[in-house]
């Protein structure tokens, strides 16, 4: 049953897929209350690439369309997640250099742009710092 390379493909695919249910769940207990870690994204998005490669094969297109929207949704998942994690990567980065630039009486100013989650449930506004520095390179 084992021998067909493309049999052993799908059964990965899918094992994989799965996994993803798996994941979420450990890291929801770990974190006490319901959350998706981007491991979850990068599993979702494995497993259907594999699964359509394999529903490709099949020839089967009710398989081949419900991986298709499947991995449109997922990868675009993958890219907000991606982007928020810069935006706050960028917004900490800005906040350590305020806070060294507030020390030495230089001029700070807050605007209110952007996104982030401050209580893990819901994306609120937030603010980004620009500083007003004599050779500074706007940010």
């Amino acid at each position: 049953m084992f021998s067909n390379g493309w049999l052993v493909f799908g059964l990965l695919g899918q094992v994989i897929f799965t996994a993803r249910f798996l994941l979420q769940w450990l890291y929801s207990e770990y974190k006490r209350h319901s959350a998706i870690p981007m491991a979850f994204w990068y599993a979702s998005v494995l497993g259907g690439l594999i699964l359509f490669c394999y529903a490709c094969h099949k020839e089967d297109p009710v398989f081949i369309t419900g991986q298709t929207g499947g991995l449109l949704i997922y990868l675009r998942n993958l890219q907000l997640r991606l982007r928020e994690k810069k935006e706050q990567a960028r917004l900490r980065v800005l906040m350590q250099v305020s806070r060294k630039f507030r020390a030495s009486r230089s001029i700070v100013e807050v605007v209110h742009v952007g996104r982030q989650r401050v209580d893990r449930h819901r994306p609120v506004r937030t603010s980004l710092v620009r500083c007003a520095l004599p050779g500074a390179v706007a940010v």
